[in-house]
């Protein structure tokens, strides 16, 4: 045999060797994952088993179609069984829009120049809050993250507004978001108040504390129910004025009121109310008029029907909402927010610049209320934890916050009072001052689907041309 025969004869044989360690390694590989995908489900809970398997699918959704990925997002973030499954989601769900936007080598973090002072402002004392409270006020850092983790939500806003900058979001999609979420949220409502199983982890499905009257009622308390207030608000414009079709929007409309029903809350029931009130004066008066008769019209009809059909629906609200004027003491409702609430203010006036850090225990521990854990950091008014929580400043922040993204929607419900009428902006100009008072009892703003809410009604206002100049403020350009 010649030299270079035995040489080709030797690299066939080492060729034909690495193509057997490649199909060994390869089978080794395809072995373990198999072993590894069988021992899942034994090893961990079930749902974690789901969201391992939907993960991919909903990152191939974000990224051939945001909006529709935001939307079931969402539902996954209301079905999670656990806070912090949710939570390593939704920072999943912001890296693949990141990736997103940077592979569309547009710029990350963009923000209209009338929202980025008072935004960035906020995300700083929130960010040196944290730090002070680990580094010099030793909070725990259990307490830091479960306090903490709702202002990571506000991460969304620059997010959204550069997913619309690239041209992967506008406007529209992000409303159709909303309404969708709204619905799911409705639908879910209803089937829990009707079945009295609870298929949303975060909320309670149970008889209403009270008793007497209210004994034999299902109350279902969920996440995300603020979206509904909105819808229902918005729908009710669009019907009014001939911009939603009046059977599809009285669908809605039916659905919407069942579920706010079944809340059975009474502080939603008053704002939602409040919002629709309000929204007269930011209509025309022809439209204002419609929007009057409309509500007039509809609430007889609907009284008339339940009247005739089931009054204890009727009797129960009216009992609800009357009820409040016996409550007062430290067993009540109303009792127990009183309590809450001096605590907080007496804590703010003690540390009103820097409060207690995120994470800090404003109030002493209370043997009353033992079961309640977190009622040591725990505060229903938003308002009181932000000043509790970050200081005055940070409060002061928040409040110019919510009235900028106010005077958008105002400014932009003017400009389309002609011929361009959309019933969104106006709801949202009517509703975001009810969504402020909702905050007095209920710390929407201090909860991940408050913010997220915040958000995606701040994506969906049209920024392009602001009061600024249309100018933008960037943060993180990309090349």
């Amino acid at each position: 045999m010649s030299f270079r025969g035995a040489t080709f004869g030797s690299v066939s044989t080492f060729i034909g060797a690495l193509r057997v360690v490649q199909l060994l390694v390869v089978g080794a590989v395809g072995i373990a994952t198999l072993l590894v995908a069988g021992l899942l489900p034994v090893m961990l809970p079930w749902h974690f088993v789901v969201a391992l398997g939907a993960a991919p699918l909903l990152v191939v959704l974000l990224w051939i179609n945001p909006a529709l990925g935001v939307g079931f997002y969402l539902v996954a973030l209301l079905l999670s069984p656990d806070f912090k499954l949710s939570d390593v989601m939704t920072f999943a769900v912001m890296g693949v829009f990141a990736a997103r936007i940077i592979f569309e080598r547009r710029s990350l973090f963009v923000v209209p120049a009338s929202l980025a002072k008072p935004f960035w402002l906020l995300v700083g004392i929130v960010a040196l809050s944290t730090l002070f409270g680990v580094v010099v006020l030793k909070n725990q850092v259990p307490f830091v993250y479960r306090d903490g983790r709702a202002f990571v939500y506000w991460l969304w806003v620059p997010l959204l507004l550069s997913m619309k900058m690239a041209g992967l979001l506008d406007a529209s999609r992000i409303r159709a978001v909303v309404v969708g979420f709204a619905i799911a949220v409705a639908l879910m409502t209803v089937f829990q108040g009707i079945s009295g199983m609870q298929v949303v982890t975060e909320g309670r499905v149970g008889d209403l504390d009270g008793g007497g009257a209210f004994g034999s009622i299902t109350r279902v308390q969920i996440p995300g129910l603020v979206f509904v207030s909105l819808s229902f608000v918005w729908i009710t414009i669009g019907v009014a004025t001939g911009r939603v079709l009046w059977w599809i929007g009285g669908a809605l409309l039916v659905l919407f009121a069942a579920a706010l029903y079944v809340n059975f809350g009474r502080a939603l029931w008053a704002w939602t109310a409040f919002a629709l009130v309000i929204s007269f004066p930011f209509l025309s008066v022809r439209r204002g008029l419609r929007v009057g008769g409309l509500l007039a019209i509809g609430g007889a009809v609907l009284v008339a029907g339940l009247w005739v059909v089931k009054p204890i629906v009727l009797e129960n609200v009216v009992d609800r909402v009357v009820s409040v004027q016996s409550e007062g003491g430290h067993g009540s409702s109303f009792g127990w927010r009183r309590w809450e609430n001096e605590d907080a203010v007496s804590r703010i006036v003690a540390s009103p610049i820097y409060g207690v850090g995120i994470g800090g225990e404003y109030r002493r521990w209370i043997s009353e209320i033992r079961v309640f854990e977190d009622h040591t950091r725990y505060v229903h008014n938003a308002f009181l934890f932000y000043g509790v929580k970050i200081g005055l400043p940070g409060l002061m922040v928040l409040l110019w916050l919510l009235w900028t993204i106010w005077r958008r929607a105002f400014i932009k419900r003017g400009q389309d009072l002609g011929v361009g009428f959309n019933p969104y902006e106006t709801a949202v100009a009517a509703f975001l001052p009810a969504f402020v008072g909702l905050n007095i009892t209920q710390p929407e703003l201090a909860s991940p689907f408050g913010v997220l809410f915040a958000s995606l009604v701040v994506a969906s206002l049209d920024w392009d041309q602001t009061e600024a100049g249309g100018k933008l403020a960037r943060c993180g350009a990309v090349a």
